[in-house]
C-alpha cells in the first residue's frame, strides 16, 4: 500500500512472555486494550520462546537483592519481589538472557534491555555473542537501556 508515494507500514504483531500469573493478567489486559489483535501474551518464561525475532524488548529484574528494602515504598511495597530481585549483583536475569538472546534474535535483529544504575559496564562482558549498538540514557543521563544487535 502507498500513500503520497510513500509506503504505509502495517503495525507489526508481537508476542509477550510473562512468567507471573498476576502480571500476566495485567499484561494481557493492557495489550488487549492498547493494541487489540496485535499482541499475544503468553504465560511462560523466556526459555519457552522460539525465534527468530527481529526485535526483543525486556525489562528484567535488575535490583540487587540487598537493595530492594531501600527502594521507595511505592516500588518495594507494591511490585512483586520477583519483578525486582536481580540476585546478589542484580545481573542474574542478564546472565540467563546472554545464553538465550543469540538463539532468539534474527541476524540483524535488536534487543533492548532496561538496565539499572551502574550496570552498563558489565553488559559487554555478558553479551559477548552480540554487539552493543548503543547505551541509551534516561532523562538524567544515566545509561538505562542497552541496545544489542546480532550481527
Amino acid at each position: 500500500m502507498r500513500h503520497c508515494g510513500l509506503p504505509i507500514w502495517e503495525p507489526a504483531p508481537g508476542i509477550g512472555f510473562e512468567s507471573s500469573p498476576e502480571a500476566f493478567r495485567w499484561a494481557r489486559d493492557n495489550a488487549d486494550g492498547l493494541m487489540p489483535n496485535r499482541a499475544e501474551i503468553r504465560l511462560a518464561d523466556w526459555n519457552s520462546a522460539e525465534g527468530p525475532f527481529d526485535l526483543i524488548f525486556c525489562n528484567p529484574p535488575y535490583i540487587p537483592s540487598a537493595d530492594i528494602e531501600s527502594l521507595e515504598p511505592d516500588v518495594s511495597q507494591f511490585e512483586p519481589r520477583a519483578a525486582l530481585d536481580g540476585g546478589p549483583d542484580g545481573l542474574s536475569a542478564y546472565r540467563a538472557l546472554a545464553g538465550l538472546l543469540p538463539r532468539l534474535l534474527a541476524h540483524g535483529g535488536h534487543a533492548l534491555l532496561e538496565i539499572g544504575l551502574g550496570q552498563a559496564q558489565p553488559m559487554g562482558t555478558l553479551f559477548q555473542m552480540l554487539e552493543i549498538a548503543r547505551l541509551a540514557p534516561d532523562l538524567t543521563g544515566i545509561p538505562r537501556c542497552v541496545i544489542l544487535r546480532k550481527p
